[in-house]
């Protein structure tokens, strides 16, 4: 049977959903197709102005939250909030189990209150803080953090 990533991203759905849909958020699909670096797919969990958005390629890819303008990618936001040790989802490995899905909802519950279910100014003051100095973990300051 070929490898379907939208498949695959259905079945992630479906562990992060009972959470996700707890805290008020609905998934919807977005795109799927072949890109440069193969077959994809991609889709949100959306809240109001909050979005999750989902990038499944080999793995879960690209995970990164929104709150109006604002933005963080997984690994910076686990890394402003000091979990980035912490972090189930950061270590992932890309291959095309449902791994990731479930590391992802372990951070998601451990970590994200805020931005799930919080009025958002944690995050918000992050995503400020990382606009202002995008550099912030590069370097020495990548490592450990």
């Amino acid at each position: 049977m070929k490898f379907d990533p939208r498949r695959q991203l259905e079945a992630g759905v479906a562990i992060l959903d009972p959470l996700m849909a707890d805290k008020g958020f609905s998934f919807t699909p977005v795109a799927a197709g072949t890109g440069s670096g193969g077959h994809f797919a991609c889709g949100s969990y959306i809240k109001g102005n909050r979005r999750l958005e989902l990038h499944y390629r080999w793995g879960l890819g690209i995970v990164r939250y929104h709150i109006g303008e604002h933005s963080l990618d997984h690994a910076h936001y686990m890394r402003l909030l000091g979990k980035y040790s912490e972090s189930q989802w950061v270590r992932v490995t890309m291959d095309k189990t449902l791994d990731g899905f479930h590391r992802l909802l372990y951070d998601l519950r451990n970590f994200c209150q805020d931005f799930l279910s919080g009025n958002g100014e944690e995050f918000l003051s992050l995503a400020d803080r990382f606009a202002q100095d995008p550099g912030i973990f590069s370097g020495p300051n990548a490592l450990g953090r």
